[in-house]
Parts: structure tokens; C-alpha cells; sequence
């Protein structure tokens, strides 16, 4: 249950400005706006990040799924993470982006780390349920985390050199699939076959 309360609680907790609650993320971002800040409209996966949230959620608290060995090792590195993610977003909207959330956002970006280290290195071919609901959904949160953990450190004091200028405002928008990429690399520098959950067959037997 810790799983599910904490997925949904991530999802809400971005509205506390409309309870009269501190200032919206995205006020917060653009008023220490940095070279690599994104886009608005970039931050509009985060409706695909929280249905994948959801999803792994609701999955792994299915009996069929509950006991599977895979998803009793991925099951509290998502929680952790789901709770970082709405501890961050508390915090900022009320105190801004600080080190404090650099903090919490490196702690919500290693749980997921712990994840995808988890997935990488299971020695079995992965099931449709574990690959589509798990696999897929975790590794996409923790490609965008790759990214936002590198904005808040820039964002937050004293990141001056990254701050930008009226005169020259660089938007930088990274797709989920470089970081996750990347993720891939260093599980295969470490003789891991990867994740398998992106369409292409899955070579562990």
C-alpha cells in the first residue's frame, strides 16, 4: 500500500498552490532560470511519468505480481522514490530550489538508480507484466530524474556561472531516452545485459 499512497501523493502534491500554499514549480523555475532550465512545455511528461507511476503501482500490488522475486526487489526503491518525488515538489513550491532540494531530489534520483541497477542485473528473461509495467515506467523516471537532478544543482545557490542573462536565455529540453541511454551504457560497462523493455527481444533466457 506504501507503493500506491505514495504514487498518488506525488501526483497531488503539485497542487498546493491552488490551497493557497507557496508558489507553483514552474514559478519557481523561471525565477531562477538557468542555461539548462527547460522549457515549459518540456515539464508536460510528467503526465506520462505519473500514469507509469501509477501503473507500476497498481501492478505490483496485484496478487499474480506480489509475490515475484523481481518485483519484491523494485517495490520499496519506487516507493522511495515516489516519496522523493513529492517531498521535492512540497519543498520547492514552498521554499524554492535550494540545496535542500538538491538534496532530496539526488536521494529520489538514487532510489531509482537502485531500481534500474536491479532490472539491469536480473539474470531471467523478463515477463510482458514485469517488462511493460515495471521495466518501462521506472526507467523513464529515472532517465527524467538524470535531467532534473542537473537543473536543480544549477538553479540552486551558489550556481551564479549557470544562472542566465536577459540578453542570452538558452532553453535546453532532453528527452527521456538520452539519459536512459546512458543508464543502458553503464549497466553494459558493467557486464549486464540491460534492460530489455523497449521493444527489442530480450536475449536473457
Amino acid at each position: 500500500m506504501a507503493v500506491i499512497a505514495f504514487a498518488v501523493l506525488q501526483i497531488v502534491t503539485p497542487a498546493l498552490p491552488a490551497l493557497g500554499i507557496g508558489r507553483s514549480i514552474g514559478d519557481r523555475s523561471q525565477v531562477v532560470g538557468t542555461l539548462v532550465t527547460p522549457a515549459g512545455w518540456a515539464f508536460s511528461i510528467w503526465g506520462p511519468l505519473y500514469a507509469g507511476s501509477l501503473l507500476f503501482a497498481v501492478y505490483q500490488a496485484r496478487a499474480a505480481a506480489r509475490g515475484r522475486a523481481l518485483v519484491a526487489l523494485l517495490r520499496w526503491p519506487a516507493a522511495g522514490a515516489f516519496a522523493g518525488n513529492a517531498i521535492w515538489a512540497a519543498y520547492v513550491q514552498v521554499a524554492g530550489l535550494t540545496a535542500v532540494s538538491v538534496i532530496v531530489i539526488g536521494w529520489t534520483l538514487g532510489c531509482l538508480l537502485v531500481a534500474y541497477c536491479r532490472l539491469s542485473g536480473w539474470p531471467y528473461a523478463l515477463t510482458p507484466g514485469e517488462r511493460w509495467c515495471a521495466a518501462v515506467p521506472l526507467s523513464a523516471l529515472a532517465g527524467w530524474l538524470t535531467v532534473a537532478t542537473t537543473v536543480n544543482g544549477a538553479a540552486s545557490p551558489p550556481s551564479t556561472p549557470w544562472k542566465r542573462s536577459d540578453a542570452a536565455t538558452v532553453t535546453v529540453v532532453a528527452p527521456v531516452s538520452h539519459p536512459a541511454s546512458a543508464l543502458n551504457g553503464t549497466a553494459a560497462h558493467q557486464r549486464s545485459p540491460g534492460v530489455s523493455a523497449y521493444g527489442h527481444p530480450d536475449s536473457r533466457q
